[in-house]
């Protein structure tokens, strides 16, 4: 007997529970496996069908060829009978195949049969160059299943004690568009996402806590925002003034719709004479934290002092502590909530992330491996694993941690955006710049907008720069809004092919709609503000204006007093590095950068540039190479976007020759050699510089630089 399992996850066993992967991974084959077991009317399916559904590009000769050897690779992988045939048109599933979602379908009411419902129909699972229909046909099959389980569960009264039942979402959008003002990925993950701990409140009714709590679950286990607002909004229905109801029904829809999320949070703040006081200080610091406020941060320290018993305390403190740049006394508050709940993914979480800010990314990976020992069935866990792999360096093993958060999280698996900023980080620029104009030409409108971000990017690392400005100018035209911030790419691309004037205005205009009321501005305004001045700042050191650098490193000085974000009280240091430079004073530059430092793998990679250039010429080699290497952890965009990868290669190889490593000094010339193969001519000399010490390098030569 052959074993199929499709509901809240995918796995097929033999008669002695052992996995047949050699079938699962096989899509399309086990689509057909899937779709004969559960299509109704159960029974014969006519060949014509299967072939309608799973290869409709093909000719009938090629289409029923290749439905053959489907069926001919089943047969051999689970057995004769596992398919049956009758005359040549008719197939259906044979007898030795036991499938729970037609068990849970065809058995009578009862607890056995609502227990086979463990979550969705086929969770995450993809079938490429199948036809819509296939995908029309599993969205019916799941909202038929979906609402056999619902009305089984209120007969049953086991609301509250079933396994969560969630419907699949679009697939997400990762917010590529507007990365230059967005927090560091990691960060925003762990602040954002991890709020959701399930936890009892207090609700005005038994239905409305339950619908409650299920809400939690839905969000924190399965990542599905769409079901746990629903059920948020439900618990409101049975209690309309439940405060973290309210709140959470906000944190569910804020990735999908901005408006209804700033609804919720509003009805949650006027909801606050209502809450509990654990409860007003919960929503208190979150509402602040979103806000940039800096007061989150005291409000969150009397969260975490007055309930130091409990775990969402000091997850909320010790996130709003990351935040705001005090990386070491965030630890000690993770470890705390870890000390409270041992088997919280949350606190397991809150400490890799932290040892990422820390510079610690063995110590990271240790941690995201705990994570996913204490909940190996969460996307999450998996996704924290692989951003720390891909911050080592070690893309192949993230790239398998990623596939695997990809099957584990509702929705389409399919992430090709995902899979070319990895080759991007790997420098097979080939590989990603295939995929990503592939999805200009074929995605939708937001994953174009996602796909010209990143080739922006990979185009910058190639020295690509005329080809790169000509896809910002798209991106800008597809992006334009109020606060101007489709122009980014654009503005950078010009920096970097020594437009300074053109870069300096246009970050200037960024910076423009929020300067007219600093002394009102919000802390999410102010941060945003304070980085786009960084920028133009940097395209005026350039441009030899020193007077407009001191003036905006002022500003932003005054700025950051109003962001509770750490990096930004950073930036004015930045700043005034660059004038040091221009003065020709390379210490105080030295020691300025340092102050400008906010954490060097998950940093503004600029100073990491700007550090390690310095560190150089002081003759300080191993610590300009620690410096570059680090900057190298970071992600390809957000703060890291305005220094290529390219760049800190080539700074890391002048490095690691200098302090006569080898070895290191080869394998980062290398990399500039293959980034830099097709560049513009602005890079001629910078390219054969690399190429004539790889030679060199190669050749056991000894050193000889100018």
């Amino acid at each position: 007997m052959i074993h199929l399992r499709t509901l809240g996850a995918i796995e097929l066993t033999d008669a002695n529970g052992k996995a047949l992967d050699g079938v699962t991974t096989q899509s399309k084959r086990f689509a057909i496996l899937v779709y004969l077991a559960l299509a109704l009317p159960r029974g014969w399916h006519r060949r014509d069908t299967l072939l309608a559904l799973f290869w409709p590009e093909l000719d009938q000769s090629r289409a029923r060829h290749a439905l053959r050897q489907a069926l001919h690779f089943l047969k051999k992988h689970l057995g004769e009978d596992i398919i049956a045939t009758r005359g040549s048109e008719d197939v259906a599933a044979g007898p030795a195949l036991w499938c729970d979602a037609t068990e849970f379908e065809d058995r009578a009411p009862g607890p056995q049969t609502h227990a086979l419902y463990r979550g969705e129909l086929l969770p995450g699972f993809f079938v490429r160059d199948a036809a819509p229909e296939w995908d029309q046909w599993v969205d019916v099959r799941r909202d038929t299943l979906r609402t056999r389980a619902d009305k089984l569960g209120a007969r049953l009264g086991h609301l509250e004690d079933v396994p969560p039942i969630v419907a699949s979402p679009p697939p997400a959008t990762r917010r590529w568009g507007r990365p230059a003002f967005a927090a560091a990925a990691a960060l925003a993950a762990v602040v954002a996402g991890t709020w959701m701990a399930p936890r009892r409140a207090q609700a005005r009714s038994t239905l409305a806590d339950s619908l409650y709590r299920r809400g939690l679950v839905t969000l924190e286990t399965r990542g599905d925002n769409r079901a746990a607002l629903s059920w948020f909004e439900a618990a409101l229905q049975a209690s309309p003034r439940f405060p973290l109801a309210a709140y959470y029904a906000g944190v569910s829809a804020d990735p999908i719709d901005g408006e209804t999320a700033q609804k919720w949070f509003a009805r949650a703040q006027q909801l606050l004479p209502n809450a509990t006081e654990h409860d007003r200080l919960i929503i208190e610091t979150a509402i602040a934290f979103r806000r940039d406020a800096p007061e989150a941060l005291a409000i969150a320290e009397s969260l975490g002092t007055r309930y130091a018993a409990d775990p969402l305390a000091h997850h909320m403190f010790g996130s709003t502590l990351l935040w705001s740049g005090d990386f070491a006394a965030a630890l000690r508050e993770f470890r705390a909530e870890q000390a409270l709940t041992p088997e919280s993914r949350d606190a397991q979480d809150g400490i890799a992330v932290t040892l990422q800010f820390l510079d610690s990314l063995p110590a990271a990976e240790r941690a995201a491996r705990a994570e996913i020992r204490i909940a190996p069935q969460s996307s999450a866990s998996w996704v924290s694993l692989s951003m720390v792999q891909a911050a080592e360096g070690h893309i192949r093993a993230s790239r398998i941690s990623g596939r695997r958060a990809a099957e584990l999280a509702p929705g389409p698996a399919n992430d090709p955006l995902s899979a070319a900023d990895l080759e991007i980080r790997d420098g097979d620029f080939a590989t990603a710049d295939r995929m990503l104009r592939d999805a200009i030409s074929y995605a939708t409108s937001a994953g174009r907008e996602q796909a010209r971000w990143l080739l922006v990017i990979s185009l910058r690392n190639q020295g690509r720069l005329q080809e790169a400005l000509r896809y910002a100018r798209d991106y800008r035209r597809a992006n334009e809004d109020s606060l101007g911030l489709g122009a980014v790419p654009v503005a950078q691309v010009l920096f970097e092919t020594g437009r300074t004037d053109e870069a300096g205005a246009l970050f200037d205009s960024i910076a423009a709609p929020h300067s007219g009321s600093r002394a009102l501005a919000s802390g999410v305004e102010a941060r945003q503000e304070s980085w786009a001045l960084a920028h133009a700042a940097e395209a005026w050191a350039a441009r030899g204006d020193t007077a407009r650098v001191k003036a905006y490193a002022d500003t932003i000085e005054g700025l950051a007093a109003r962001s509770l974000y750490g990096r930004d009280r950073h930036l004015p240091a930045h700043l005034r590095a660059l004038l040091w430079m221009a003065r020709g004073n390379s210490d105080s530059a030295v020691t300025s950068l340092e102050a400008a430092v906010f954490s060097l793998s998950i940093g503004y990679t600029r100073t990491n540039l700007e550090l390690g250039r310095r560190l150089l010429d002081a003759g300080h080699a191993r610590e300009a190479a620690a410096v570059a290497t680090a900057g190298l952890a970071e992600a390809v965009d957000g703060s890291a976007y305005y220094a290529t990868r390219t760049e800190l290669h080539e700074l890391a190889a002048r490095a690691f020759d200098a302090a006569g490593e080898r070895d290191s000094a080869a394998t980062h010339y290398a990399s500039v050699v293959r980034a830099w193969s097709q560049s513009d001519p602005m890079f001629a000399p910078r390219l054969a510089f690399a190429r004539q010490r790889l030679v060199a390098l190669n050749a056991r030569e000894p050193r000889g630089l100018d």
